[in-house]
């Protein structure tokens, strides 16, 4: 499973159409790493991974981290008695705060808010 974040559509012709110039228009992240993500910024992303933000309000927690140049997420494994063992891969927290930084000012710039889902 993953959460897609993109900008909220505008109706054109009564139609509702993603407007973006970003590259992509959109990051997808896996859930287990929108979590990992959430926490560094210190943003709840909601139990149900589904929202929406004031794009400058989402870059005001975006900015301060990457400005910290994050270090990626590091790989771990764990394993609960009697149960098997479980490894997570880690994630470059970089590049998705990049990524989602470069959404939030077009979705600002358009005057249109940061959705995910």
């Amino acid at each position: 499973m993953s959460v897609t974040f993109s900008i909220d559509a505008i109706l054109i012709n009564s139609t509702p159409t993603l407007v973006f110039d970003v590259e992509g228009g959109e990051v997808n992240i896996s859930n287990r790493n929108a979590y990992s993500l959430g926490a560094v910024l210190g943003f709840d992303f909601g139990d149900e991974l589904c929202g929406e933000s004031d794009a400058s309000a989402f870059l005001g927690y975006i900015l301060p981290v990457l400005a910290n140049a994050p270090e990626a997420i590091p790989a771990y494994s764990y394993q609960k008695e009697g149960a098997h063992r479980e490894t997570d891969c880690g994630f470059d927290a970089e590049n998705y705060l990049s990524r989602l930084a470069d959404l939030c000012v077009e979705a600002d710039r358009l005057g249109r808010r940061v959705v995910w889902s």
